[in-house]
């Protein structure tokens, strides 16, 4: 009787404890990552920001998951809370402090970004770095711009490999991470800045931003000292106001100051003929060479 007692005693105690037993951390993360890329929730993004942070805090030297966290939580904090404090000093601490033998792909591009905010004075509360956070932020761009251009370089795959149209997500991602990095380069790689902003211009035509394209363009015409790529730049911007805005008078004026100042491009021609067929449609055009 005795035995039987303290036998049922010890399942009574087993399975109250397996009741009572803390629930594991890593599974609540995973089922809370896969429930907040399914539906973004405030709650859901909390919890998932305090259970990231509770992990680290707990487990100092587990360096890999330790990273990860802290990239997690700063994405969640840039993106969807809008709260660049956080996130810049989450990205500064996840590099310097866990970043050892980390690919720092995404992370870059993500830092990339935001500077492209800062140097916008634009969303993500920016206004309220401060200005050791601002410092932090670009001297870590600055220690890894081998990694920033991965990070353009795979984002830039990404959208070429797409099937069809790209993802909008990705296509925004990427321009404003190349305008980021242009801010970066642009005293120090002029050219390497405008090559850049050239393809992120390009990109931006292609998936329908007009101005979001004559606004880069418009960056390298602005930049000194002049450089190879500013001809390519403004024959762009013309192409863009004949063809996209329909801007006539803007288009000639453009066309006619693009031939004034490289008579002997080799968009010159193009850029003829672009003035001869201002406002005639296509059928017309066919029509005048076919005479």
């Amino acid at each position: 009787m005795t035995k039987q007692i303290t036998l049922i005693t010890a399942l009574s105690l087993f399975f109250f404890a397996a009741c009572t037993s803390k629930p594991d951390p890593v599974k609540q993360i995973a089922a809370l990552e896969q429930a907040l890329a399914s539906q973004y929730t405030v709650p859901r993004a909390d919890s998932l920001l305090a259970l990231y942070a509770e992990m680290v805090k707990n487990n100092p030297d587990d360096q890999a998951n330790n990273y990860r966290y802290l990239v997690a939580a700063a994405k969640i904090q840039m993106l969807n809370k809008q709260d660049a404090v956080s996130a810049a000093r989450n990205f500064d601490t996840a590099i310097n402090q866990y970043g050892k033998g980390q690919n720092h792909t995404e992370v870059l591009g993500l830092m990339l970004r935001m500077w492209r905010h800062y140097n916008y004075k634009s969303d993500l509360t920016i206004n309220k770095l401060q200005p050791e956070d601002v410092d932090l932020l670009q001297a870590n761009i600055q220690k890894n711009l081998v990694w920033a251009d991965s990070s353009i370089l795979s984002m830039d795959r990404q959208i070429t490999q797409s099937a069809g149209i790209p993802d909008k997500k990705l296509v925004d991602a990427f321009i404003e991470a190349s305008e980021g990095f242009g801010y970066i380069l642009e005293k120090d790689s002029p050219l390497k800045c405008s090559d850049i902003l050239m393809k992120a211009a390009g990109l931006a035509k292609t998936a329908n931003e007009p101005n979001k394209a004559l606004q880069l363009y418009n960056r390298i015409l602005s930049s000194l000292p002049p450089h190879p790529r500013q001809p390519s730049a403004l024959f762009m911007t013309g192409f863009i106001f004949a063809n996209d805005l329909n801007d006539l008078n803007k288009a000639k004026e453009i066309y006619q100051e693009f031939l004034q100042k490289y008579p002997q491009d080799p968009l010159a021609e193009s850029a003829r003929s672009e003035l001869k067929n201002l406002g005639k449609t296509p059928e017309q055009i066919i029509q005048e060479i076919s005479k």
